[in-house]
């Protein structure tokens, strides 16, 4: 099969605008997915501290268990979401480099790339950390609420 030069581009550029697409979506579901996580451990520590329950030490040490074992999920889930975010990223960097967006002076007369070369580079950015300290401080924040409920 022969496939000529425009063809070729055609279809990069193709392929680039899908993996850009699915980028946006993954960092959306990571999005929604850390708003209701965060929502749902507010909501929970919330009842427990202006709620008028009580909870014994048992019932306390049971409701900590559930909720870490809420928050291993959402950190498993997310991580997930990550390992399939940097293969999505790698695939998009090396369409990007047979582009030539990164080469110096293919597509500007200063000598620069089109893109800069730290852009190439995977897990980079701090976009899912971040989502895992909001998503872990949460968990915290509810299970003082658990071990404090019923005292304040």
């Amino acid at each position: 099969m022969d496939i000529n030069q425009d063809q070729k581009i055609e279809i990069l550029l193709s392929l680039m605008a899908e993996r850009y697409t699915s980028t946006h979506l993954m960092r959306e579901r990571v999005i929604k997915t850390v708003m209701w996580s965060v929502g749902l451990l507010f909501v929970f520590a919330g009842w427990i501290i202006q709620g008028d329950v009580s909870p014994g030490p048992f019932q306390k040490l049971y409701l900590c268990i559930a909720v870490i074992i809420f928050v291993a999920t959402v950190l498993y889930f997310l991580h997930d979401t990550k390992k399939g975010f940097d293969r999505n990223f790698q695939v998009l960097v090396r369409i990007e480099k047979t582009l030539e967006l990164y080469k110096k002076g293919s597509f500007t007369n200063d000598g620069s790339g089109l893109y800069p070369e730290q852009w190439q580079q995977v897990g980079r950015g701090k976009f899912f950390k971040s989502c895992y300290i909001i998503v872990c401080l949460s968990a915290l924040i509810a299970i003082f609420a658990i071990i404090l409920g019923g005292t304040l």
